[in-house]
């Protein structure tokens, strides 16, 4: 059914290797932002005037914005290992000549699609909520926080989502397989 003239999702599989390779680095981002989020929020020793706490750790508002950057952090995973698997079983289909080869290909390539959108924007959204666990002080450049945002955005501008949305909403409304060349 999704196989073109050219074999183009004979290719496919290692098109969307190079996504997804690119995607858990973004996902590793978001696990990164976490860890360094929550270490900041640990170490600190005083937290803003009109906190509701006198101890960062016990801020209500400092947990919640960890908890969200934790949320993120783990659906970025999650979609993830969900487009891994499915790219195993495209790998396995064409190593085995089965002939929904093309099928598992095109289904690998539109889960790592949307694993994109949803790693990126978790990604970039934690680079962004880590200064607010940090305040001022975790935008010097000392401490370094603003290379998750940096190295997110970074990488999702590689193969903007915009594309990869409009693809995934003209496929789900039109049946529409996903373009066999580039980053799908």
């Amino acid at each position: 059914m999704f196989n073109t003239p050219d074999g183009g999702y004979g290719v496919r599989i290692s098109n969307t290797f190079a996504q997804l390779f690119l995607t858990a680095i973004v996902a590793g981002i978001a696990c990164a932002t976490l860890r360094d989020a929550t270490a900041l929020v640990r170490s600190r020793k005083r937290t803003f005037y009109y906190a509701p706490t006198e101890i960062p750790s016990d801020d209500p508002l400092l947990q919640q914005t960890v908890g969200q950057i934790a949320s993120g952090a783990f659906a970025a995973e999650t979609v993830v290992l969900a487009a891994a698997e499915a790219l195993d079983i495209a790998t396995d289909a064409f190593d085995a000549g089965a002939a929904n080869a093309a099928d598992a290909a095109h289904t690998a390539a539109l889960l790592s699609a949307k694993a994109k959108i949803i790693a990126d924007d978790f990604a970039i959204r934690g680079g962004s909520l880590l200064f607010d666990v940090g305040g001022a002080s975790a935008t010097k450049k000392v401490t370094n926080f603003d290379r998750h945002w940096r190295n997110a955005r970074t990488l999702s501008s590689h193969n903007p989502t915009t594309y990869k949305a409009r693809s995934i909403g003209e496929h789900e409304i039109n049946a529409t397989p996903l373009p066999a060349k580039g980053f799908f």
